[in-house]
């Protein structure tokens, strides 16, 4: 009997806790019970209010700052349509209104760009060209722009000009880097430069990263600009026409002539206009 008594002591004191004891009744374990049930359905209650918060929290986040979309450029546009558009998305095709003709030379590839895909040149000697090119008249005002994303490389070339040639029409209007700086430039042939035009000086491209280049020349207030990533570097005073070469001298992405001036890199959304595009419309681009 002795050891029944003790075993079942052992049993209470396991099941019950320390404020209770065997004299405990049914009305207070059945109290204790209650407390404890009750104290968790306030708790399921509270952790069910914030999960509603936090979700609704979400909700207003998305409905006031929703994903931005891709620009899409309407007729409320300030940008006028270009004479040329080499968007690169798996092909390079003109896709301007003018369906320019072109004509790739060695494997061009295409990869990530900005937005959707961009054209990957080596620096073997691949380019883009615009075959078409002179149907399209350029006279006292004129745009270049694009994306460019600069490969590390020093082209083995013997003749090297030290120049790698992004995007030219010959030393009419021209976009280059000099791979020992990796600065940018450009030049403008007009009536009333040199035969190699005029230069423009740009600041330094990190190789490995996508930057956003503009050439503008507005002859009628006499100025060249070049931009870099929609900032003005450079702005020189020229006039007069750019000269209008003959129609076999193409416009090129990728090189200038043979392998002197090749270009290793990623272009992406190139376009040329027949007007000086403002420094607004330049960064509404870049959206």
């Amino acid at each position: 009997a002795l050891g029944g008594v003790v075993k079942l002591s052992i049993v209470r004191k396991v099941h019950y806790p320390s404020f209770m004891n065997e004299k405990d009744d049914k009305k207070q374990r059945w109290l204790f019970w209650g407390i404890l049930a009750s104290s968790t359905v306030v708790l399921i209650g509270f952790i069910g209010c914030i999960t509603i918060l936090l979700s609704t929290s979400r909700i207003l986040d998305y409905i006031i700052a929703p994903t931005p979309a891709p620009a899409v450029f309407t007729s409320a546009s300030t940008v006028p349509q270009p004479l040329l558009y080499l968007p690169f998305d798996g092909d390079i095709a003109d896709h301007s209104t003018n369906s320019l003709g072109t004509l790739a030379t060695g494997n061009i590839e295409f990869v990530p760009g900005i937005p959707g895909q961009a054209a990957q040149f080596d620096g073997s000697g691949e380019a883009v060209e615009v075959t078409d090119i002179g149907k399209v008249s350029i006279t006292d005002e004129m745009t270049l722009e694009f994306w460019v994303n600069l490969e590390e490389w020093q082209n083995p070339y013997k003749k090297s000009a030290h120049i790698e040639s992004i995007a030219s029409r010959s030393v009419f209007y021209t976009v280059s880097v000099n791979f020992d700086t990796w600065k940018l430039g450009a030049r403008l042939k007009t009536e009333n430069t040199g035969d190699f035009g005029l230069a423009l000086k740009g600041r330094e491209l990190q190789p490995g990263q996508w930057h956003h280049i503009a050439l503008v020349y507005r002859g009628k207030e006499n100025k060249a600009l070049l931009f870099q990533n929609g900032n003005l570097v450079d702005e020189q005073t020229l006039s007069g026409q750019i000269v209008r070469p003959d129609d076999s001298i193409f416009f090129v992405v990728g090189t200038w002539y043979q392998q002197n001036q090749a270009f290793a890199g990623l272009v992406d959304e190139l376009r040329l206009y027949d007007i000086g595009l403002s420094k607004n419309q330049i960064r509404e681009l870049m959206q």
